[in-house]
């Protein structure tokens, strides 16, 4: 078996492919798999997360909307919209009173968080 006769400048220069695919293969996870604001801001949009309490009330079917309910959406779910003002409703469950309506504002590449608390009819 012979030894190899790799220079200093070739090993050097292998090393720097190595670590330039290194970070150009981090990057791509970051964006594909990390933070979901990555998303936000390439499609010019905010996003929006919802807290709906208690426990009983989310298993009974309570849910959230900032469409007039046409998609309903579940507790802390993750929705992307367009920068503007919105009203998040909530549904109407059996057994409980829904929380009232609340007025957000979506701001461009920004998370807004709101809650809503159903009340067990007595």
């Amino acid at each position: 078996m012979g030894r190899s006769t790799m220079t200093a400048a070739g090993k050097r220069a292998g090393a720097f492919a190595i670590a330039i695919l290194f970070v150009a293969t981090c990057a791509w996870m970051t964006e594909s798999f990390g933070d979901d604001s990555v998303y936000a801001e390439k499609a010019k949009v905010g996003r929006i997360k919802v807290k709906v309490k208690p426990k009983g009330a989310r298993r009974d079917g309570g849910q959230w909307s900032v469409d007039g309910g046409t998609t309903w959406y579940n507790h802390k779910e993750l929705v992307y919209l367009n920068p503007g003002d919105y009203t998040v409703e909530f549904k109407d469950v059996d057994g409980w009173v829904e929380p009232n309506d609340k007025s957000v504002t979506i701001e461009l590449f920004k998370l807004t968080k709101a809650k809503g608390k159903y009340l067990k009819e007595m």
